[in-house]
């Protein structure tokens, strides 16, 4: 089984880390995996800064130029008029503020998978908006049922539920992770190790998304990155 975090965010977005310290931090765990265990951390990424894949451009042409061993899905969080949809594999980016539909079919006219991000995402997180009950029909690829943040366990229980009560779309996970003390807490596993095998795992509903809860010291940490980050800005 191969291993992806399909949600992750650049300093071309709204957080401090930039592709070369994504990329390092996945080279040092599959180090540290292929050491102690024989295998690897991490086989696939999709980074997906808000509106925009510039990020994501530059983390697959590091990723490639230095054959790092982990491939870079470009993929976009988009921000819709009804709720955020990850856009995964484009060619181009994808329009923002626009409708649902507008935007799921300009997804799959490039060939893209579109999932829906933290759709029940709590309602209190300004700017953190889902596409809510439209995962029960709209053609969503699949669907995000284990984002990492603290405040989305019960919604990501609930959307599991609703989606197996609906269309059943593929679930997968990523770590919404604008900070390096938010990575690799949940991953999406699938069949296979490539990008493409992933891609074909989303298609035909065969992926699994697992991961842990936050402890104590990943909470305080997490919180140091955001005064740091913030107040830092604010300077």
């Amino acid at each position: 089984m191969g291993k992806a975090d399909l949600h992750i965010h650049t300093s071309w977005s709204d957080g401090p880390l930039n592709p070369q310290e994504i990329i390092a931090h996945f080279l040092r765990k599959n180090s540290d995996y292929q050491r102690k265990f024989g295998v690897t951390f991490m086989d696939v990424i999709a980074v997906t800064d808000h509106n925009g894949i510039r990020g994501a451009e530059k983390t697959r042409e590091i990723a490639e130029k230095y054959k790092v061993g982990i491939e870079v899905i470009v993929g976009q969080e988009v921000f819709t008029r009804q709720g955020h949809v990850l856009a995964l594999d484009l060619k181009k980016p994808i329009p923002f503020d626009k409708d649902l539909d507008y935007v799921l079919e300009n997804i799959h006219e490039q060939g893209g998978l579109a999932i829906a991000a933290h759709p029940y995402a709590s309602i209190w997180m300004k700017g953190w908006i889902g596409v809510r009950d439209l995962i029960k029909t709209k053609p969503f690829d699949g669907v995000e049922t284990k984002n990492s943040y603290l405040p989305e366990v019960f919604s990501n229980w609930y959307t599991h539920l609703v989606n197996s009560r609906n269309q059943r779309l593929a679930e997968v996970a990523g770590n919404d992770a604008h900070f390096s003390s938010a990575l690799d807490k949940v991953h999406t596993f699938f069949p296979g190790k490539t990008k493409e095998d992933l891609l074909k795992a989303i298609r035909d509903r065969r992926t699994e998304p697992l991961g842990k809860i936050w402890g104590i010291g990943e909470i305080e940490e997490h919180a140091s990155d955001l005064i740091r980050y913030y107040y830092g800005n604010r300077q």
